[in-house]
Protein backbone atom coordinates (compact mmCIF):
# COMPACT_ATOMS: atom_id res chain seq x y z
CA UNK A 1 0.00 0.00 0.00
CA UNK A 2 1.73 3.50 -0.89
CA UNK A 3 1.90 6.37 1.14
CA UNK A 4 -0.38 9.33 0.36
CA UNK A 5 0.96 12.07 1.85
CA UNK A 6 3.58 13.02 4.29
CA UNK A 7 4.01 16.41 6.53
CA UNK A 8 7.15 16.96 8.98
CA UNK A 9 6.84 19.14 12.65
CA UNK A 10 9.82 19.98 13.97
CA UNK A 11 9.37 20.92 18.19
CA UNK A 12 13.08 22.89 19.37
CA UNK A 13 13.37 22.76 22.84
CA UNK A 14 16.20 25.41 23.90
CA UNK A 15 18.44 25.35 26.80
CA UNK A 16 20.22 28.03 29.01
CA UNK A 17 23.91 25.61 29.05
CA UNK A 18 24.09 25.20 25.48
CA UNK A 19 23.19 21.51 26.16
CA UNK A 20 21.78 18.78 24.13
CA UNK A 21 20.30 16.58 26.48
CA UNK A 22 17.14 16.67 28.32
CA UNK A 23 15.30 14.88 31.76
CA UNK A 24 13.87 11.73 30.07
CA UNK A 25 10.65 11.81 32.44
CA UNK A 26 9.82 15.85 31.39
CA UNK A 27 10.57 14.61 27.36
CA UNK A 28 8.35 12.23 27.60
CA UNK A 29 6.19 13.97 29.39
CA UNK A 30 6.40 16.47 26.92
CA UNK A 31 6.01 14.65 23.83
CA UNK A 32 2.86 12.38 24.97
CA UNK A 33 1.13 15.56 25.45
CA UNK A 34 1.70 16.43 21.91
CA UNK A 35 1.20 13.40 20.66
CA UNK A 36 -2.77 13.61 22.50
CA UNK A 37 -2.94 17.05 20.85
CA UNK A 38 -2.37 16.15 17.53
CA UNK A 39 -4.42 12.75 17.97
CA UNK A 40 -7.54 15.27 19.49
CA UNK A 41 -7.86 17.71 16.56
CA UNK A 42 -7.42 14.56 14.05
CA UNK A 43 -10.70 13.72 16.19
CA UNK A 44 -12.09 16.65 15.68
CA UNK A 45 -11.48 16.52 11.70
CA UNK A 46 -12.48 12.59 11.33
CA UNK A 47 -9.27 11.52 10.29
CA UNK A 48 -7.89 9.43 13.97
CA UNK A 49 -7.93 6.18 12.69
CA UNK A 50 -6.29 6.94 9.08
CA UNK A 51 -2.71 8.85 10.20
CA UNK A 52 0.31 7.34 11.38
CA UNK A 53 3.21 9.33 13.67
CA UNK A 54 6.58 8.41 13.22
CA UNK A 55 9.36 10.15 15.80
CA UNK A 56 12.73 10.55 13.31
CA UNK A 57 16.09 10.44 15.23
CA UNK A 58 16.76 13.24 17.36
CA UNK A 59 19.16 16.75 16.47
CA UNK A 60 21.54 18.71 18.57
CA UNK A 61 20.89 22.53 18.84
CA UNK A 62 19.63 22.39 22.30
CA UNK A 63 17.15 19.33 21.43
CA UNK A 64 14.78 18.74 18.21
CA UNK A 65 13.07 16.31 17.71
CA UNK A 66 11.18 15.60 14.51
CA UNK A 67 7.48 13.61 13.97
CA UNK A 68 6.58 12.24 10.54
CA UNK A 69 3.23 12.20 10.07
CA UNK A 70 2.01 10.21 7.16
CA UNK A 71 -1.70 8.54 6.06
CA UNK A 72 -2.52 5.55 3.32
CA UNK A 73 -5.82 7.65 2.49
CA UNK A 74 -5.58 10.82 -0.03
CA UNK A 75 -5.96 13.63 3.00
CA UNK A 76 -3.30 15.42 2.02
CA UNK A 77 -5.18 19.00 2.53
CA UNK A 78 -6.24 17.27 6.07
CA UNK A 79 -2.87 15.88 7.35
CA UNK A 80 -1.25 19.21 5.96
CA UNK A 81 -3.65 21.54 8.33
CA UNK A 82 -3.11 19.24 11.19
CA UNK A 83 0.36 19.62 11.04
CA UNK A 84 0.62 23.07 10.28
CA UNK A 85 -1.93 23.93 13.03
CA UNK A 86 0.23 22.50 16.02
CA UNK A 87 2.82 25.16 15.98
CA UNK A 88 0.17 27.54 16.24
CA UNK A 89 -1.95 25.95 18.76
CA UNK A 90 0.93 25.72 21.01
CA UNK A 91 2.38 28.84 20.76
CA UNK A 92 -1.26 31.26 20.95
CA UNK A 93 -2.57 32.40 24.25
CA UNK A 94 -5.65 30.67 24.78
CA UNK A 95 -8.96 33.20 24.95
CA UNK A 96 -11.70 32.78 26.33
CA UNK A 97 -15.09 32.93 24.26
CA UNK A 98 -18.46 33.51 24.98
CA UNK A 99 -21.03 30.66 24.90
CA UNK A 100 -22.29 31.68 21.57
CA UNK A 101 -18.94 32.22 20.60
CA UNK A 102 -18.16 28.45 21.35
CA UNK A 103 -21.28 27.06 19.69
CA UNK A 104 -20.28 28.71 16.36
CA UNK A 105 -16.95 27.24 17.02
CA UNK A 106 -18.17 23.80 16.55
CA UNK A 107 -20.26 25.21 13.64
CA UNK A 108 -16.80 26.44 11.75
CA UNK A 109 -15.52 22.93 12.73
CA UNK A 110 -17.89 21.27 10.75
CA UNK A 111 -17.64 23.83 8.13
CA UNK A 112 -13.71 23.25 7.99
CA UNK A 113 -14.39 19.63 7.69
CA UNK A 114 -16.33 20.01 4.56
CA UNK A 115 -14.19 22.60 3.31
CA UNK A 116 -10.80 20.22 3.54
CA UNK A 117 -12.66 16.97 2.48
CA UNK A 118 -13.28 18.79 -0.89
CA UNK A 119 -9.65 19.96 -0.96
CA UNK A 120 -8.74 16.40 -0.75
CA UNK A 121 -11.04 15.31 -3.34
CA UNK A 122 -9.78 18.17 -6.05
CA UNK A 123 -5.86 17.40 -5.17
CA UNK A 124 -6.66 14.22 -6.19
CA UNK A 125 -7.66 15.39 -9.46
CA UNK A 126 -5.55 18.21 -9.84
CA UNK A 127 -2.10 16.75 -8.17
CA UNK A 128 -1.05 20.17 -9.53
CA UNK A 129 -2.73 22.36 -6.70
CA UNK A 130 -0.73 24.09 -4.07
CA UNK A 131 -1.67 22.14 -1.03
CA UNK A 132 0.31 24.75 1.69
CA UNK A 133 -1.23 27.31 -0.27
CA UNK A 134 -4.62 26.67 -0.03
CA UNK A 135 -4.57 25.59 3.82
CA UNK A 136 -2.31 28.03 4.64
CA UNK A 137 -5.97 30.31 4.11
CA UNK A 138 -7.59 28.11 6.64
CA UNK A 139 -4.76 27.89 9.58
CA UNK A 140 -5.13 31.47 10.99
CA UNK A 141 -9.09 31.17 11.31
CA UNK A 142 -9.32 27.91 12.21
CA UNK A 143 -6.84 27.69 15.18
CA UNK A 144 -8.77 29.41 17.24
CA UNK A 145 -12.29 26.82 16.72
CA UNK A 146 -9.65 24.02 17.37
CA UNK A 147 -8.48 25.65 20.96
CA UNK A 148 -12.09 25.73 21.93
CA UNK A 149 -11.84 21.87 22.30
CA UNK A 150 -11.41 21.62 26.25
CA UNK A 151 -9.15 18.46 25.87
CA UNK A 152 -6.84 20.00 23.81
CA UNK A 153 -6.44 23.08 25.79
CA UNK A 154 -5.98 20.84 29.15
CA UNK A 155 -2.95 19.31 27.00
CA UNK A 156 -1.53 22.14 25.90
CA UNK A 157 -1.66 23.25 29.66
CA UNK A 158 -0.33 19.93 30.58
CA UNK A 159 2.37 20.52 28.34
CA UNK A 160 3.88 23.42 29.62
CA UNK A 161 3.04 22.59 32.77
CA UNK A 162 5.92 19.93 32.53
CA UNK A 163 8.48 22.34 31.11
CA UNK A 164 7.56 25.44 33.70
CA UNK A 165 9.87 24.40 36.39
CA UNK A 166 12.40 22.90 34.11
CA UNK A 167 15.51 24.81 34.92
CA UNK A 168 17.56 24.81 31.85
CA UNK A 169 14.99 25.26 29.35
CA UNK A 170 14.48 29.17 28.31
CA UNK A 171 12.17 28.95 25.19
CA UNK A 172 10.77 26.27 22.62
CA UNK A 173 9.72 26.53 19.45
CA UNK A 174 7.63 24.62 16.45
CA UNK A 175 7.98 24.18 12.76
CA UNK A 176 6.33 22.64 10.31
CA UNK A 177 6.95 21.20 6.62
CA UNK A 178 5.68 19.72 3.75
CA UNK A 179 6.68 16.40 2.20
CA UNK A 180 9.63 17.97 0.70
CA UNK A 181 10.74 19.44 4.30
CA UNK A 182 9.78 22.75 2.67
CA UNK A 183 8.60 25.30 5.16
CA UNK A 184 4.59 25.60 5.72
CA UNK A 185 5.08 28.45 8.13
CA UNK A 186 7.82 30.32 9.93
CA UNK A 187 8.83 29.31 13.24
CA UNK A 188 6.80 29.94 16.45
CA UNK A 189 8.88 30.76 19.39
CA UNK A 190 7.37 30.40 23.24
CA UNK A 191 9.51 32.17 25.87
CA UNK A 192 9.93 30.42 29.11
CA UNK A 193 7.94 33.60 30.70
CA UNK A 194 5.28 33.14 29.02
CA UNK A 195 4.86 29.04 29.98
CA UNK A 196 2.41 30.24 32.77
CA UNK A 197 -0.11 31.37 30.57
CA UNK A 198 -1.24 28.40 28.89
CA UNK A 199 -1.13 26.99 32.00
CA UNK A 200 -4.80 26.22 33.96
CA UNK A 201 -5.52 24.15 36.72
CA UNK A 202 -8.89 22.07 36.48
CA UNK A 203 -9.55 18.40 37.60
CA UNK A 204 -12.25 17.87 35.54
CA UNK A 205 -13.37 18.82 32.20
CA UNK A 206 -16.59 18.38 30.44
CA UNK A 207 -16.65 18.56 26.52
CA UNK A 208 -20.27 18.55 24.64
CA UNK A 209 -20.79 17.15 21.39
CA UNK A 210 -24.01 18.31 20.06
CA UNK A 211 -24.41 15.72 17.00
CA UNK A 212 -22.89 12.45 18.67
CA UNK A 213 -23.55 9.31 16.68
CA UNK A 214 -23.86 6.37 18.60
CA UNK A 215 -24.48 2.53 17.41
CA UNK A 216 -26.50 1.01 20.28
CA UNK A 217 -25.28 -2.33 21.10
CA UNK A 218 -26.93 -2.73 24.57
CA UNK A 219 -30.02 -0.56 25.86
CA UNK A 220 -31.57 -0.13 29.15
CA UNK A 221 -35.30 -1.29 28.57
CA UNK A 222 -36.13 -1.23 32.56
CA UNK A 223 -36.33 0.87 34.80
CA UNK A 224 -33.45 2.61 36.68
CA UNK A 225 -29.90 4.00 36.10
CA UNK A 226 -28.64 1.06 34.30
CA UNK A 227 -25.48 2.08 31.83
CA UNK A 228 -26.31 1.95 27.52
CA UNK A 229 -23.10 0.99 25.51
CA UNK A 230 -23.02 1.51 21.91
CA UNK A 231 -20.22 2.65 19.56
CA UNK A 232 -19.15 6.24 19.42
CA UNK A 233 -18.88 7.03 16.07
CA UNK A 234 -17.07 10.15 16.47
CA UNK A 235 -14.49 8.81 18.89
CA UNK A 236 -14.33 5.26 17.09
CA UNK A 237 -14.76 3.61 20.39
CA UNK A 238 -17.51 1.54 22.28
CA UNK A 239 -18.58 3.42 25.47
CA UNK A 240 -20.83 2.76 28.48
CA UNK A 241 -23.30 5.91 28.87
CA UNK A 242 -26.05 7.14 31.33
CA UNK A 243 -29.69 7.85 29.05
CA UNK A 244 -30.26 11.01 30.88
CA UNK A 245 -33.31 12.28 28.03
CA UNK A 246 -36.07 11.20 30.50
CA UNK A 247 -38.83 11.68 27.75
CA UNK A 248 -36.71 9.27 25.95
CA UNK A 249 -35.68 7.18 28.17
CA UNK A 250 -39.56 6.59 29.54
CA UNK A 251 -40.48 5.57 25.86
CA UNK A 252 -37.89 3.18 25.75
CA UNK A 253 -39.22 1.42 29.18
CA UNK A 254 -42.77 1.47 27.82
CA UNK A 255 -42.26 -0.14 24.82
CA UNK A 256 -42.82 2.80 22.75
CA UNK A 257 -39.51 2.83 20.71
CA UNK A 258 -37.90 -0.35 19.72
CA UNK A 259 -34.34 -1.09 19.01
CA UNK A 260 -32.86 -3.33 16.48
CA UNK A 261 -30.04 -4.52 14.88
CA UNK A 262 -28.01 -1.35 13.55
CA UNK A 263 -29.72 0.89 15.46
CA UNK A 264 -28.42 4.56 16.24
CA UNK A 265 -29.25 7.52 18.24
CA UNK A 266 -27.61 11.38 17.67
CA UNK A 267 -27.91 12.90 20.54
CA UNK A 268 -26.35 15.56 22.79
CA UNK A 269 -23.24 13.86 24.52
CA UNK A 270 -21.63 15.01 27.57
CA UNK A 271 -17.90 13.74 28.15
CA UNK A 272 -17.17 14.49 31.91
CA UNK A 273 -12.82 13.77 32.18
CA UNK A 274 -11.26 14.02 35.18
CA UNK A 275 -7.82 14.08 36.12
CA UNK A 276 -5.51 13.06 38.89
CA UNK A 277 -3.54 15.70 40.86
CA UNK A 278 -0.59 14.73 38.37
CA UNK A 279 -2.99 15.81 35.31
CA UNK A 280 -2.66 12.18 34.42
CA UNK A 281 -6.55 11.11 32.72
CA UNK A 282 -7.95 8.77 35.03
CA UNK A 283 -11.52 8.70 33.48
CA UNK A 284 -14.34 9.17 31.30
CA UNK A 285 -17.91 9.25 31.99
CA UNK A 286 -20.62 9.72 29.23
CA UNK A 287 -23.71 10.82 29.34
CA UNK A 288 -26.76 11.63 26.74
CA UNK A 289 -28.28 14.51 27.41
CA UNK A 290 -31.06 15.04 24.43
CA UNK A 291 -31.59 12.22 22.32
CA UNK A 292 -32.23 14.37 18.26
CA UNK A 293 -32.84 11.13 15.80
CA UNK A 294 -33.37 8.02 16.14
CA UNK A 295 -32.13 6.04 13.58
CA UNK A 296 -33.13 2.74 11.71
CA UNK A 297 -31.58 2.24 8.00
CA UNK A 298 -32.50 5.16 6.21
CA UNK A 299 -35.59 5.99 8.15
CA UNK A 300 -34.64 9.01 10.59
CA UNK A 301 -36.82 9.69 13.20
CA UNK A 302 -36.08 13.17 14.82
CA UNK A 303 -37.60 13.02 18.60
CA UNK A 304 -40.02 15.88 20.11
CA UNK A 305 -37.45 16.72 22.70
CA UNK A 306 -34.84 17.31 19.46
CA UNK A 307 -36.79 19.25 17.61
CA UNK A 308 -37.79 21.32 20.91
CA UNK A 309 -33.67 21.36 21.47
CA UNK A 310 -33.08 22.50 17.70
CA UNK A 311 -35.86 25.65 18.17
CA UNK A 312 -34.99 26.31 21.37
CA UNK A 313 -30.85 26.79 20.18
CA UNK A 314 -31.94 28.78 16.98
CA UNK A 315 -34.38 31.12 19.29
CA UNK A 316 -31.35 32.00 21.34
CA UNK A 317 -28.93 31.56 18.97
CA UNK A 318 -31.05 34.59 17.05
CA UNK A 319 -31.10 36.77 20.38
CA UNK A 320 -27.38 36.55 20.75
CA UNK A 321 -27.43 33.77 23.74
CA UNK A 322 -26.92 30.54 23.66
CA UNK A 323 -27.94 27.78 26.89
CA UNK A 324 -27.95 24.06 26.99
CA UNK A 325 -31.60 22.66 27.90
Amino acid sequence: MDIKCINYLENHYFFNDNSHTMDAHIFNKCEYEILLIIREIAAELGVKDIITLEILPLEDGGLVRWLKARSYSDIIATLTLIVAIIPIVLSQFPSELEKLEVEKAKLEIQLLKKQLSDLDEKIKEQPEVDVVEKVTELVESSSQYIMQNPLIRKRISNYYKSLVDYEKITKVSYISYDKNKDLINSPKFVHKDNFLSFIFEAKEILDIDENARIHIYSPSLVKGKHKWKGYYEKAGIVIDFSMLDKDFKKSVENGEVDFRNGSMIDGVLQTKIKFDEFDNEVSRTYSIITVLNKIDGNVFIETKQGKKYREHKKFLENQGTFEFL
